[in-house]
C-alpha cells in the first residue's frame, strides 16, 4: 500500500508493516494504523508513522536493548484485548524524545510503553502501574554521561 508522509515522502509499505493501535496512542487518539519502519543502520530504532495523518511518525526504541532490565508487568485485561498467547508473540517498543543542544539528549517513555502482539499486528499503549521508570528516562547510560560532562 501507499503511504504519504511528511518525514519520509511516498512510501511503498508492505501489509504485514502495518500496526493497529484500537485506542490510539496517548494523545492521539483518533489514529489508530501505523506503518512500523527500521532506522536504516540502526536495528534498534524504528519510525512508527501514522497512515492516516502524513505529519505524525513517532521514533521508537527497543528498550530493553538500553535498559536490560527494564520490566513490562502486563495486567490480564491487557493480554486478553491484544489476544496475546505466548509472551514471544510480544513485542515492546518506547517512544523517543531527542532534544537537540549541548549534550544531545535522548529520552524514552519508559512508563507508558508500546506493546504489540506480532501474530496479530494489535497494539496498545499502557501505562504500566507501580513503574520505577518515567516519560523521559535516559536513553544512555547515564553514568558514562555524567562521566563525560565532568571529563576536563
Amino acid at each position: 500500500m501507499k503511504l504519504e508522509t511528511v518525514r519520509f515522502g511516498t512510501l511503498e509499505v508492505r501489509e504485514e508493516d502495518m500496526r493497529f493501535f484500537p485506542e490510539g496512542l496517548l494523545g492521539f487518539e483518533e489514529l489508530k494504523e501505523y506503518a512500523l519502519l527500521p532506522v536504516p543502520n540502526n536495528p534498534a530504532f524504528h519510525w512508527l508513522q501514522a497512515a492516516e495523518e502524513p505529519s505524525v511518525a513517532f521514533l521508537v526504541a527497543d528498550p530493553f536493548v538500553f535498559v536490560p532490565d527494564y520490566e513490562v508487568d502486563l495486567p490480564e485485561e491487557v493480554v486478553g484485548q491484544l489476544e496475546i498467547r505466548d509472551p514471544k508473540e510480544v513485542c515492546v517498543y518506547a517512544i523517543v524524545s531527542v532534544r537537540e543542544g549541548e549534550p544531545l539528549r535522548v529520552t524514552a517513555n519508559l512508563l507508558a510503553p508500546l506493546v504489540i502482539n506480532t501474530r496479530n499486528r494489535q497494539g496498545k499503549q499502557v501505562i504500566l502501574s507501580d513503574s520505577p521508570y518515567g516519560i523521559q528516562e535516559p536513553l544512555f547510560n547515564r553514568t558514562a554521561e555524567q562521566r563525560c560532562g565532568q571529563a576536563g
